[in-house]
Formats: C-alpha cells, sequence, structure tokens
C-alpha cells in the first residue's frame, strides 16, 4: 500500500478528509526522519486544543457537577491510556514515518508515541479546517471517554493521600521497583508504601505497608499500587471501600 492510500485508509477511520495532505504527512512524522519537519510543534497544539474542547464539552453537559469532578472527567478522557484506545482504533501504526531502526525495533507500536501524533494529528485538523470542525472530529471519537461515569469518581491515588492526610501520615512514597519488556511494550512495576511517622495513634496496626501493581505505564500502575493498598485498609476497617 503505498503512501497516498495508507493516509486515504487513516482519513477514512478519522472521519476527516485534508485539503493539506503536507499537514497530515508532518503530522505523522517523527523526528528520526532528520530531512522532514516532525510532528512535535503540532503536538504542542494539539495537546492544548484537545483539553480545551473536551473541557468545554464536560461544562456544557455535566451543569451540575462540581470542579473537582469535572476536572477528574478531564484527566481520564486525556489520558495516556484513553488515547491509547482511541488510536488503537486509527491502527496509527501504519501511516507513522519513522527511521527504519526505530521501526524495527516497534517504536511506531509504542503508546506514548501514539498518543503525541494523535495530538498532532488534531492540531493538523485545526490548521486544515477550523476549530468547529475539529470539535465534530473530537467528539466523534471520544463520546464513550466524556459519557464515562467512572470518570468523576475520586481515583486511587488521591483517595489513598486523604487517607494518609486524614490520619496526620507522611504521603504516600511510590518507587519504580521493575521495568520488563522491550522498547515498544514496556511493563512497570510501581510500588506504594506508607510510612511509619514518630506519632502513630489509633492507625498503628496499618502502618509500614507496602503494595504494587504491574501495568503497561508508569501512571496505570501507580492508579494499580494505591488500589491494592487501598484493599489492603479496607480489610482491616480502616477505611470504607
Amino acid at each position: 500500500m503505498d503512501d497516498d492510500d495508507k493516509y486515504a485508509s487513516l482519513e477514512a477511520r478519522l472521519g476527516y478528509r485534508f485539503r493539506n495532505r503536507a499537514l497530515l504527512q508532518t503530522a505523522l512524522t517523527h523526528k528520526s526522519l532528520q530531512d522532514r519537519q516532525s510532528y512535535e510543534r503540532l503536538e504542542f497544539l494539539g495537546d492544548r486544543l484537545l483539553g480545551c474542547i473536551i473541557a468545554e464539552e464536560l461544562y456544557k453537559r455535566f451543569p451540575q457537577e462540581s470542579e473537582g469532578s469535572l476536572s477528574r472527567r478531564l484527566s481520564a478522557a486525556v489520558s495516556a491510556s484513553r488515547l491509547a484506545k482511541i488510536t488503537k482504533n486509527w491502527r496509527l501504526e501504519e501511516s507513522i514515518k519513522l527511521g527504519d531502526d526505530l521501526r524495527a525495533q516497534g517504536f511506531a507500536e509504542q503508546g506514548a508515541l501514539q498518543g503525541d501524533i494523535c495530538e498532532a494529528l488534531l492540531a493538523a485538523i485545526y490548521l486544515d479546517s477550523d476549530k468547529q470542525e475539529l470539535q465534530r472530529v473530537i467528539l466523534a471519537h471520544w463520546h464513550e471517554a466524556i459519557e464515562d461515569e467512572r470518570a468523576k469518581e475520586t481515583d486511587a491515588r488521591s483517595r489513598l493521600q486523604e487517607w494518609c492526610q486524614a490520619h496526620a501520615l507522611p504521603l504516600p512514597l511510590y518507587e519504580t521497583t521493575e521495568v520488563e519488556g522491550p522498547p515498544h511494550d514496556r511493563r512497570f512495576t510501581i510500588s506504594v508504601s506508607i510510612q511509619n511517622p514518630d506519632k502513630i495513634d489509633d492507625a498503628a496496626s496499618y502502618l509500614v505497608r507496602s503494595a504494587q501493581a504491574k501495568a503497561r505505564s508508569k501512571k496505570e500502575a501507580m492508579f494499580g499500587a494505591a488500589r491494592a493498598m487501598l484493599e489492603q485498609l479496607s480489610e482491616n476497617e480502616a477505611i470504607s471501600k
């Protein structure tokens, strides 16, 4: 399949046809191809556009929700894990332009790179058309994320931090204990611990605990470790589930 066919296929999955294909090509080009302009400047713009459009939609759609709830929804909608789900449907690895060595190492399949390219594509659409058209594209692909009721719940890391603060304890400590797999398929193991302060009062039986989790990104592993710690504490009736 030649580049024109790849671009046309990607445009069909995006639901947008570019007037200026040069913008699309730039959005898909990695800096390892030094003779071409890379996606990085477009990614800078796309990151801000995505956040702005999602924030505006959340503000309109959920008029009764607090700032904190809207912030949690926004964070979930633009998270690395959400971008990974969306770019998987776009099959970006088929169209990303990068050096042969990096492609052989599987960089085209990296979630972080695809997330950056995703944001660059959004900026390219904006520059090729206008905010209204970009809004249409974003809402078409992010509708599930926007409607996700689980996103407004307080995340596990925040809940664990709040528990420590409520018991006058130091904040939880997170540490990367292991990194496995090739560059395009990393697995991170994160450990979280609650440290023993000088005065431990009624929380004594729950201190100096640790928990860990493994995931494809450090962020997801941290959330998993926090959830595991909360389960430990809940089993001891220190907090409610």
